[in-house]
């Protein structure tokens, strides 16, 4: 099978807050993350607060996605990255997946998501 990612994706859950182009910020969570993007998992009422043309989030709307430090794990700040929406998946009646690609990110920003990565990569106990 040919691989179309740009990037490999890590499976690695972590609370998040998304923010839309209005101040309020929403409860999320991350499911996977890759150099290249971040897969989020949100309440239907979430992605119809940050839809920016319709009804649900779509392809090329921007978020912006909030990582507050875990304490112990390996942010030890909050970590706030731009985004464009590449899908928006509905999982269940309430549950849906949205992909989205990172927006010019900046060395620190780099240096944190490489961070994460690492740290999605480490073997979990079980």
């Amino acid at each position: 099978m040919f691989e179309r990612r740009l990037s490999p994706r890590y499976s690695l859950p972590w609370p998040l807050r998304l923010r839309g182009h209005e101040a309020a910020a929403f409860d999320a969570e991350m499911a996977d993350i890759s150099a290249t993007g971040v897969g989020l998992l949100a309440s239907r009422d979430v992605i119809l607060a940050l839809a920016q043309g319709g009804g649900l989030l779509t392809p090329g709307d921007q978020l912006v996605v909030e990582w507050p430090p875990v304490p112990g794990d390996v942010l030890d700040t909050d970590l706030c990255i731009a985004c464009r929406v590449k899908h928006t998946r509905r999982l269940a009646l309430d549950r849906y997946h949205v992909g989205a690609l990172f927006v010019d990110l900046d060395s620190a920003q780099s240096h944190q998501i490489e961070q994460l990565l690492d740290r999605a990569r480490m073997p979990r106990s079980g």
